[in-house]
């Protein structure tokens, strides 16, 4: 049916946008995830090739857009979606939402860095920290509001990070 055919040419568009333009093609995954008939596009598809994309570049950045269109598309994994597979898309809206929260200060960290951090909380929590602050101190704001930012800043992403862990 058509469903079939708009799907894979619908994951094909993605890969292969996906080098020049990492957050369009996530986006489009999200839109043809939540497509109508006739040419359904299967949410749990979408998700699993957005997963696959970022796994193959961990780095990409553009994080709130990315952050906004995982969301989608994990709005869009129904109630009979595999649990693990909404687990994996939800663990990865919070690594790139801490991702994002890092990036604002300056701080450049992928999220398959962040996914092993999660692992180690006691090795490697202090190490983050301690890089955030440098990297914040290194920009010269030392207004009180900009590291009382940055504090709450740093909670959440330790939250993001290591809540899940």
């Amino acid at each position: 049916g058509l469903g079939g055919e708009a799907e894979a040419v619908a994951l094909d568009l993605a890969q292969g946008e996906f080098e020049g333009r990492p957050a369009w093609a996530i986006g489009f995954l999200a839109c043809a995830a939540r497509s109508g008939s006739p040419a359904k596009v299967d949410g749990q598809a979408c998700a699993s090739k957005a997963l696959e994309l970022l796994r193959s570049k961990p780095g990409v950045g553009g994080w709130a857009e990315l952050f906004g269109h995982l969301s989608s598309l994990l709005s869009c994994l129904g109630e009979g979606a595999d649990p693990a597979l909404v687990r994996e898309v939800k663990a990865l809206c919070g690594r790139v939402q801490c991702a994002r929260l890092l990036a604002k200060h300056g701080l450049r960290v992928d999220i398959s860095a962040l996914e092993g951090y999660a692992s180690d909380r006691e090795g490697t929590e202090r190490t983050l920290l301690r890089s955030l602050a440098s990297r914040a101190a290194a920009r010269g704001n030392s207004s009180d509001g900009y590291w009382d930012e940055l504090f709450c800043d740093a909670t959440a992403a330790c939250d993001l990070v290591y809540g899940s862990a």
